[in-house]
């Protein structure tokens, strides 16, 4: 390893001439002695830039040895890290099962329901929903838990807004949606998302928001697959 690569340009440059590679490269080919001292005042102005040097190869040895130390903590810090963050992995709870419908919609059950009666066609279903487009862009919801493009955390009523109640079989729902609410019971929580074909194929299918801003969003892109988290709230036999 040369002297270059293992000091500092500054470093090297607070060093006698005669000591740096390029000013001995040049005695040498002059055919002068570099182990003979140099005499009188050129003598004594070597000394002192000796001692300089010497100064300033101790601090840049010191400073090398605080860089390497921190790299080391740093090392051990990341490799830390990774351990923890592996470790909460394996021990955070494994992610719900994603099932895929005969009509291709792709659904998770987040919670199974308590109630005895599975929802099937012929019965009224009340549920609320939070609607998003597939990139997860907040589009409407009924609990007003939903804004911008966070993850509702629960199902809180707002008062301007109410479930909506459907009867099963009847049409009226988009099909993606019909199809993962059949089997569901009371307090059953799915998320599920909707391809087009399976979704709103016109505009008088249902759910559709009630005011003009989500109404216009949902017509915009209904062509695309749609996210929907939905929470029965009600199963009446007919």
């Amino acid at each position: 390893m040369s002297v270059q690569t293992f000091f500092p340009a500054k470093t090297l440059s607070k060093c006698p001439y005669a000591l740096r590679p390029r000013g001995a490269q040049q005695r040498r080919a002059r055919g002068r002695d570099l182990t003979k001292p140099l005499g009188g005042y050129r003598s004594a102005h070597f000394k002192a830039e000796a001692s300089s040097c010497e100064r300033s190869v101790d601090t840049s040895l010191a400073g090398t040895h605080d860089r390497l130390r921190r790299r080391e903590c740093l090392t051990l810090l990341l490799a830390t890290g990774a351990f923890v963050e592996e470790k909460a992995s394996a021990e955070a709870p494994p992610p719900p099962e994603t099932l895929t419908s005969p009509l291709g919609v792709r659904y998770q059950i987040i919670s199974e329901g308590s109630g005895d009666i599975k929802a099937q066609a012929g019965d009224y279903v009340t549920f609320d929903y939070v609607l998003r487009r597939s990139n997860g862009y907040f589009v409407y919801s009924t609990t007003g838990s939903g804004s911008g493009q966070q993850e509702p955390t629960k199902f809180a009523r707002n008062y301007q807004e109410e479930p909506v109640t459907f009867l099963l079989g009847e049409g009226k729902l988009i099909a993606g949606l019909e199809d993962v609410l059949n089997g569901r019971t009371v307090g059953s929580r799915v998320r599920a998302l909707v391809p087009p074909e399976a979704g709103y194929l016109n505009n008088s299918l249902q759910p559709q928001p009630p005011s003009f801003g989500p109404k216009r969003e949902l017509a915009s892109h209904s062509n695309q697959p749609l996210f929907f988290e939905v929470e029965v709230r009600k199963v009446v036999s007919k």
